[in-house]
Parts: structure tokens; sequence; C-alpha cells
């Protein structure tokens, strides 16, 4: 952790829905990140889809956080170039 860089534990993703614009979003879920980032993430994707926000979700199961720094291999590659071809996508809908 760098200094000043605390994180606010009680920040929750589902807060920002109500505040947002409906902007296009890719999430990459990986599979191994750390609870509290996961049990925000299961909360997240119910309430911006009811919320009709257009996303895309990229599962890596054996991920961890922060995969795409970490993990250079064949999993991480194909997490990357799905998140691109979604952000993509994602523009060419809007």
């Amino acid at each position: 952790m760098f200094p000043g860089w605390e994180v606010d534990a009680r920040f929750l993703p589902v807060e920002a829905l109500s505040s947002g614009t409906g902007v296009p979003l890719v999430l990459t879920r990986a599979g191994q990140d750390i609870p509290p980032v996961l049990a925000g993430i299961d909360a997240f994707l119910p309430a911006a889809t009811a919320q009709g926000w257009p996303m895309r979700v990229i599962e890596v199961p054996g991920g961890q956080h922060s995969f795409d720094i970490l993990n250079h291999g064949p999993q991480s590659e194909a997490a990357v170039l799905a998140a691109r071809e979604a952000v993509l996508e994602l523009l060419d809908a809007g």
C-alpha cells in the first residue's frame, strides 16, 4: 500500500449506480480475488442489470486480483483481449 492511498473499505460500487449516467461497463471478475471484492461484484451485477446498464463481464476463474499485471499467461492474455473487444462492441452499440 502506498502512503496516502488507504482504501475506504466502506465503498460499495453498487452504491455508485444511482449517480451514474448508464455509460457502458466492462468488468473483469477474477475468481481468486479477495472475498470483499467478489462480494461487491456479486452485489453490483444484479443491481446494474436491473437498472439496464450496458455491461459485459469477463470471467477469469483462475485469476487473482491484478491478474492482468501479475500473471502473464494465456488466461490473462485472453481476458485482456476479451475486455478490449467488449469495450469496442459497447462503443459500437452506443
